[in-house]
C-alpha cells in the first residue's frame, strides 16, 4: 500500500503499473491485490483496518509493537477519525482507550 504525500503526486505511469501488477496471477492468489494506492492517510488507515478484518489475524507481530507501534497507530486512527478503529483487536469498542501523551 502506498500513499502519496499531501500535495504530492504519484510518478507518471503509476496507476498503470498498479493495474498491471494486480492483473498478475500472484495478485489473484493474494485476494486480488498486490499494489494499492491511497490518496490520504485516512484512506491508508481505513485500508489497513479492512485488510486486518479480511485476513482475520489472530496476532499482530512487530518489534516493540506494544511499546510504540500500536500507540502510534491508535493515535493516528483517532486523529484521522477513522471509523471501526476497534478492528485492530477482537473486541468491538465504541470508546477509544486512554492514550498517553
Amino acid at each position: 500500500v502506498v500513499r502519496k504525500l499531501d500535495g504530492g503526486t504519484f510518478p507518471p505511469g503509476w496507476e498503470e503499473k498498479v493495474r498491471e501488477e494486480n492483473a498478475k496471477p500472484v495478485a489473484k492468489r493474494n485476494t486480488g491485490l498486490v499494489l494499492s494506492s491511497q490518496s490520504s492517510e485516512r484512506g491508508l488507515l481505513s485500508f489497513l483496518l479492512a485488510r486486518l478484518h479480511q485476513i482475520d489475524a489472530d496476532v499482530l507481530v512487530g518489534h516493540n509493537i506494544g511499546g510504540f507501534d500500536l500507540d502510534v497507530l491508535l493515535h493516528r486512527l483517532r486523529e484521522n477519525k477513522v471509523p471501526h478503529w476497534s478492528r485492530v483487536g477482537r473486541l468491538r469498542r465504541n470508546k477509544m482507550p486512554h492514550l498517553g501523551g
